[in-house]
């Protein structure tokens, strides 16, 4: 009896990978009046995303592959998401927080941050140079205008105080998840959330 319950879950397994493998390739595209966002995967595991709206458009390549019920992106050139050089400077009880795009050029963010006490708190608006008084931070995020969000950076010095943050102001992906349900896509939005709509398939 454990014999065959054994063999039914390797079955099981085996037919839903097959079926996740065979994800036909193709257009899957999610389309309204002002908004269209579309994946085309191709035979090789490669695939090119594309979103177009009255404010942002962008095209991305990379790589993909299936794990379990999920769809995996990977940009190809991949780019770090968010690069941090932190240090000492100044007084203790400030810690500055700079961010610029790879460019050095100063971008509209808004910074959310956790203090050594595991306070959450946030500065909206900024420009350049954020300035946080009378707390030690662990660790932050950066969200920018376009509501593009970077990973949560850590801080690795203890008593670093001043952060030069270059964030990476094209979206890119890096072993991100999209879920599967049959022959659609649910994809991530620019906060890395899933999404309330689905990408739908349009064979070639």
């Amino acid at each position: 009896m454990m014999k065959l319950l054994f063999y039914i879950s390797v079955a099981t397994i085996i037919t839903s990978s097959s079926r996740l493998q065979n994800l036909p390739y193709g257009i899957y595209l999610y389309e309204t009046e002002h908004y269209s966002e579309k994946i085309e995967l191709k035979d090789n595991n490669t695939f090119i995303y594309s979103v177009n709206n009255e404010f942002i458009r962008y095209r991305i390549q990379g790589n993909f592959n299936f794990r379990g019920d999920s769809l995996i992106l990977d940009s190809s050139p991949q780019k770090d998401k968010i690069i941090v050089r932190e240090s000492k400077q100044g007084r203790n009880d400030i810690a500055k927080i700079i961010v610029t795009n790879k460019m050095g050029e100063n971008l509209h963010y808004s910074l959310f941050f956790t203090g050594v006490n595991n306070n959450k708190d946030s500065l909206k608006g900024q420009w350049g140079t954020a300035i946080i008084r009378n707390q030690k931070i662990k660790s932050f995020y950066v969200l920018d205008s376009k509501g593009l969000r970077s990973p949560e950076y850590f801080r690795a010095g203890v008593s670093s105080n001043y952060f030069m943050v270059q964030f990476e102001s094209s979206r890119t992906f890096e072993n991100e998840s999209w879920l599967i349900q049959g022959n659609a896509i649910c994809p991530k939005g620019l906060d890395g959330k899933l999404q309330n709509y689905f990408l739908r398939t349009k064979l070639h």
